[in-house]
């Protein structure tokens, strides 16, 4: 958790003045789910009775609200703006990727039995370490890049 922390803050640094406001806008929102994500469930895990009503539990679904919307929203943000810039659209098909398989633990989670919901569950967070690792490698390689990935 700390390095992708890390990550995404020197992303949002690195990004500045590389491509056009949406992309930008997108990993600004996409670092600050980082940080609601990161710091939110470790002050406030569910508890062991689930969802009975606590403050704490409470609290947890606020975080998980606050997750899906912004990680949905830098996600189709940086998707619409990577494809619409011609001089990397790789950014944005990574992140339509990472959008899709949130969307498919979405909706796994919806359609299989309760006893199986920790699986689809795990696309949707993979797609956002995943998207993480990607913005890590664009840093590091240079944004710009059609070769990146």
């Amino acid at each position: 958790m700390p390095c992708g922390i890390v990550c995404v803050t020197v992303c949002c640094a690195a990004v500045k003045g590389r491509y056009n406001r949406i992309v930008r806008v997108g990993v600004y929102l996409f670092a600050a789910m980082s940080w609601v994500s990161t710091v939110g469930y470790t002050m406030f895990p569910l508890t062991a009775a689930g969802l009975s009503g606590q403050f704490q539990d409470v609290m947890h679904l606020i975080v998980t609200a606050a997750v899906v919307l912004l990680s949905s929203a830098s996600l189709t943000l940086i998707a619409y703006g990577g494809l619409r810039q011609k001089s990397c659209p790789a950014l944005g098909k990574w992140a339509l990727f990472a959008l899709c398989l949130m969307i498919a633990g979405a909706v796994g989670t919806a359609v299989l039995p309760h006893a199986y919901f920790g699986i689809p569950e795990r696309f949707s967070v993979f797609a956002c370490s995943g998207f993480t690792a990607v913005l890590g490698i664009f840093q590091s390689r240079g944004w710009e890049r059609q070769e990146v990935l």
